[in-house]
């Protein structure tokens, strides 16, 4: 009669395809970690899939991959020790109760570490549980933040170039400067005191925050530098018919601590000529009551100019200061200073700029009472510094140069003007702009050391339980399975039945098992046939006592009970 058909082996190939899952899995995560790092958000795989996903299945998948390699490993392990050609021989009860209890057990291998008696399946054990910790570190080896970032593009704007002819003042009477603001520089005018914002328009087509330069009318500023005296001690009273010589009297004169003028300057004799803007200031900047002060004096020509702005969406900020502003050419816009009525072009730029910014302070002893001080405008009091605790005008009072404020201004009120002329007249061709756009857009970041740690759990996963499967081939292609009905020690009233043949019994003590060595032998003749052992190569776990031998067939018996098979007795199950 001849042997049953031993089915095909799959163990070695699941086995096999589960290391490879499991290091695709590692291999997996790092390349979706380094493609997605610093890619933005909206384009990495076209935003259909997040990188934590992708990292939660690489999870799953290492964690079943290596557990199952466990599985399949801690059988094959526990059997090639069991044989009885192992190398340095077959093992003992107690050896292959080890290697199933750490192999099993997470505790149990932790203590064989404590206790420096691992082995191989406990490593494996302990290799498995450390493989779990790779989800919390993958899934913190990706995040998203927020990046600025540029691209270039064409943004459109509409500004007046040239100064319209007439357009901030009006002059009335017989005075040949201007007197009123017209309405749409007076609607600039309130704009500017009010600090709104400059809108350049919805059609800009920028998104973002874009950095260009737009041309449009302007001031170009020349400025020189001087000093100015000061006095503001007491006067000695020259000697007088009836007065005493050298008696303090009141020096109405004083000194000059703070002073700004805005006015128009004529660059020639005409009767229209090409307009000019003078701004002068002098300050003190000095304690002491005599002595010079810093004197300066601007001039500002009328021309076209390119402004460095920064544009978010359709409200534009001025960057730079007026010395920034690139020359394109100079103006040819005249000024009527004749005593006439009529509209002004640059009239009401300096009413409104004279109305702002004109101011004085003037310091001088006033006798017992001490210091007074004369001023007119505000801006002496905005530059005035005083200290904290002051109770009154002194002479040490000092102020800061107001000049940078005073340019700012106008150059403003300039642009401000040049972008409602433009709103205001249609005609006027659309400038386009070359542009740098910033905008902010969320990336993906990888942080380097999580993915390491999380790639290294893996490994290490890996690389313990690989040696589970060492001299597998050793087993002659059977399928090493560690069911309990075949393997393991079974408890019966007292006794322990160890397994023989395929599915028999040899009954022996407990105490005598404990201290036994399990040998595992090869198929062979029992009772004079071919017995049909269990594929895990048909053992015996003690040898069969003299006079026979025990063969065993499967579906035999009851349970528990003895049966005739092959040329000895067994026991069914």
């Amino acid at each position: 009669m001849s042997a049953p058909r031993r089915p095909f082996n799959w163990q070695p190939y699941r086995s096999a395809f589960a290391f490879t899952c499991g290091l695709v899995s590692a291999v997996a995560a790092v390349t979706i970690l380094i493609s997605s790092n610093n890619k933005p958000v909206e384009q990495w795989l076209s935003a259909k899939v997040r990188p934590t996903v992708l990292l939660a299945i690489c999870t799953v998948v290492a964690n079943i991959s290596i557990h199952f390699l466990l599985s399949e490993g801690l059988p094959i392990l526990w059997w090639l020790e069991a044989r009885a050609d192992a190398p340095g021989g077959h093992a003992s009860y107690e050896r292959l109760q080890n290697i199933y209890n750490q192999g099993m057990g997470a505790w149990a291998a932790l203590l064989g570490l404590v206790t420096l008696r691992p082995n191989r399946a406990g490593l494996a054990c302990m290799a498995a549980v450390l493989v779990a910790l790779n989800g919390p570190f993958l899934q913190r080896a990706s995040h998203v933040d927020t990046e600025r970032y540029t691209t270039d593009l064409s943004i459109r704007a509409r500004l007046a170039r040239e100064p319209p002819r007439g357009f901030s003042g009006l002059k009335s009477g017989r005075l040949s400067m201007a007197q009123a603001l017209q309405p749409g520089f007076a609607a600039v005018v309130k704009a500017f005191s009010a600090r709104e914002d400059i809108v350049l328009g919805n059609d800009t087509g920028c998104v973002g925050t874009c950095t260009t330069e737009v041309e449009g009318m302007g001031l170009v500023v020349n400025c020189t530098t001087g000093e100015y005296e000061y006095n503001m001690q007491p006067q000695l009273n020259p000697s007088k018919p009836g007065s005493s010589s050298g008696s303090i009297i009141i020096n109405y004169e004083g000194g000059i601590g703070f002073y700004s003028d805005i006015s128009f300057e004529r660059s020639s004799t005409l009767a229209m000529p090409i307009a000019a803007i003078r701004v002068s200031t002098k300050h003190k900047n000095k304690e002491a009551m005599k002595g010079t002060g810093i004197a300066q004096n601007c001039t500002l020509t009328p021309s076209t100019v390119r402004y460095p702005v920064t544009i978010t969406n359709s409200t534009v900020v001025l960057t730079g200061n007026i010395t920034s502003d690139r020359l394109i050419h100079h103006s040819n816009t005249t000024e009527d200073f004749t005593s006439s009525p009529g509209p002004t072009t640059f009239g009401g730029l300096v009413l409104s700029s004279q109305l702002r910014y004109n101011a004085g302070a003037r310091i001088w002893f006033a006798g017992a009472v001490g210091n007074a001080m004369q001023t007119n405008g505000s801006l002496g009091f905005e530059f005035a510094r005083l200290p904290p605790d002051a109770v009154s005008i002194s002479t040490n009072t000092t102020w800061t140069d107001p000049m940078p404020t005073i340019l700012a201004g106008l150059r403003e009120l300039m642009f401000r003007a040049a972008i409602a002329e433009g709103a205001r007249n249609a005609s006027l061709p659309v400038q386009i702009a070359p542009a740098r756009v910033t905008s902010a857009r969320q990336i993906y970041r990888t942080d380097g050391r999580f993915l390491a740690i999380a790639v290294a759990c893996v490994l290490a996963g890996l690389a313990g339980t690989a040696p589970l499967f060492w001299r597998m081939w050793r087993l002659g292609g059977e399928d090493a399975s560690l069911d309990p009905a075949v393997v393991l020690v079974k408890a019966r009233r007292g006794e322990v039945v160890v397994v023989g043949g395929q599915m028999g019994y040899d009954a022996v003590p407990l105490e005598e098992v404990k201290n036994m060595n399990v040998n595992v032998q090869p198929q062979g003749q029992y009772g004079g046939q071919q017995a049909p052992f269990i594929q895990q190569g048909g053992w015996v776990a003690q040898q069969p006592p003299p006079g026979g031998q025990y063969g065993f067939q499967h579906g035999q018996g009851r349970q528990g009970q003895p049966y005739q098979g092959g040329g000895g007795q067994g026991y069914g199950y």
